[in-house]
């Protein structure tokens, strides 16, 4: 078996993902049971047992059975149970206080009660507004109060499917005095995030109010401090991805780092070393959510490749981050960020990359000068992976958001190619903002970027025909569309390989 990762990992994904929509551990229980069954059974066949793929497959969905149903019976339901209760708590602050959409005050603690039992996950703290204790906290303070516990999400669905997946079950409201205790040692991570808030600062201090968030966005991942507008303007427009931390980033910088140390050596058995640690340091400073976690294993992955002096494969690659992301954190087959991450990079390497490849061998065939080959090819592997991305992705994106982008290949055509600039333009300003001319020169640089940016985004959202809304029960039907087509593109894109030999390659 080629791809073991693969067929453990999407196995374990898709399974994960069918359970989070149920709410009640019976028919968790009854699929594990038939999994388990199934198991058997296939051990039992001399060929099957041989070919291992479909023993792997029933193994993985009977262990995502159990981890749901750990996941809910070990964690969900036991911090349930304490909405609604009132508590002392013992909690070391893991955000800086931020400003939600209703206007409140509030920012994310690791939360413990007073007799000892620790809340897993984390909880989020509505701070009175006003109370100087509480203006200059950091990540790594200390917070001891009596607050009330409640159930986040409320009735609503969606919003606890949200919650959840990012593990966040309580929110809790101080009831009396909030004491605080300032940390004199912090963790490694909170040091992370108090240089992550300086360096924000320093953007906020440099450019406008627009500009200092989508670069803050599009380098950390953080849009709470978003103009009114300028987030829906790029959702609109399809480009709303580039604000969320994940693969993409991660490869631009990895992909820029190795070529700079291709031009000073060709051994790149210590840059798969270094770069991992770079990678790590990006996904803190993302703050290790679901999406960017994902890609960083991936990309890990990727590089250690090169210590071992083998070339790695994408797709095992997969598999192997959603198979130890689901292990650790169950929680994730809830969170839309991770969803769409995986299956975006699924339908990148499964069918985009393919059908770009073929498409670039029509382009030399026609013996076009090298400028314009070259332009053609880039520009048709973006509209191959906007167009399958947006494909694969489609009922999860009615499902979650209720809108539908239809200009998703126009705006990657013009921003894309942009975004390598922009990552490499804001971290040099803010490395080398306080050298005199220097610092001028980068700040007009990454202003110019940004403002190009923004306005691509906000000329093209602002279309009346750039969004298409639908109800959420059009995801079941948009599903069905979606595997249609899919698999109509697959015989047409996979035509002269045998079932056999193309579940070898992909599996």
């Amino acid at each position: 078996m080629t791809r073991p990762f693969a067929v453990s990992g999407l196995t374990l994904f898709f399974v994960m993902l069918a359970l989070s929509f149920v709410s009640d551990a019976k028919p968790v229980m009854i699929a594990g049971a038939v999994c388990f069954v199934l198991f058997l059974c296939s051990l039992l066949h001399p060929k099957i047992r041989k070919d291992a793929r479909l023993p792997l497959c029933f193994f993985s969905a009977l262990t995502g059975c159990l981890l749901f149903l750990l996941f809910c019976t070990c964690c969900r339901v036991p911090t349930l149970s304490l909405a609604g209760t009132r508590r002392t708590l013992n909690c070391t602050v893991s955000s800086y206080p931020y400003t939600d959409y209703k206007g409140r005050t509030v920012c994310t603690v690791k939360a413990a009660c007073d007799d000892g039992t620790r809340i897993p996950g984390t909880v989020r703290v509505y701070l009175n507004p006003g109370t100087p204790e509480t203006d200059q906290l950091a990540p790594g303070d200390r917070l001891q109060f009596a607050g009330s516990l409640f159930a986040l999400g409320g009735d609503n669905r969606d919003s606890v499917r949200s919650y959840h997946g990012r593990m966040l079950f309580l929110g809790a409201r101080p009831v009396l005095r909030v004491t605080v205790q300032r940390a004199a040692r912090v963790s490694p991570y909170a040091r992370v995030l108090r240089l992550r808030q300086r360096m924000v600062e320093v953007l906020n201090r440099s450019f406008g109010d627009a500009q200092a968030s989508f670069l803050t966005a599009v380098l950390f991942g953080e849009k709470g401090g978003m103009p009114d507008g300028l987030y829906q303007s790029f959702r609109r427009a399809g480009a709303a991805h580039i604000m969320a931390v994940s693969g993409l980033h991660l490869s631009a910088w990895v992909f820029f780092l190795i070529a700079l140390w291709r031009r000073r050596t060709q051994n790149l058995r210590t840059a798969g070393l270094v770069l991992s640690g770079v990678v790590v340091l990006l996904m803190a400073f993302a703050g290790f959510s679901g999406s960017v976690l994902r890609a960083g294993l991936m990309m890990i992955v990727y590089l250690f490749g090169f210590v071992l002096g083998e070339k790695p494969d994408a797709v095992n690659a997969l598999g192997f981050a959603a198979t130890v992301l689901l292990i650790a954190r169950p929680a994730f087959c809830m969170h839309v960020g991770f969803l769409l991450s995986v299956l975006s990079t699924l339908a990148i390497l499964v069918f985009a990359l393919p059908a770009a490849n073929r498409l670039e061998e029509a382009i030399e065939q026609k013996q076009l000068p090298g400028a314009l080959s070259s332009g053609l090819a880039g520009a048709g592997t973006s509209v191959c992976m906007s167009l399958c991305v947006g494909v694969v992705t489609l009922p999860v994106q009615i499902y979650a958001f209720g809108t539908v982008s239809l200009l998703g290949v126009v705006t990657n055509l013009l921003l894309l190619p942009f975004l390598l600039p922009v990552l490499v333009f804001t971290g040099l300003f803010l490395a080398l903002h306080a050298v005199p001319l220097l610092g001028d020169a980068l700040r007009f640089l990454t202003d110019t970027l940004a403002q190009y940016c923004i306005k691509v985004a906000g000329w093209l959202g602002g279309m009346p025909f750039a969004e298409l809304t639908l109800p959420k029960s059009a995801a079941a039907a948009a599903l069905a569309v979606c595997a249609g087509a899919l698999v109509i593109f697959a015989i047409w894109l996979y035509r002269r390989q045998r079932l056999d030999h193309l579940l070898k390659n992909v599996l």
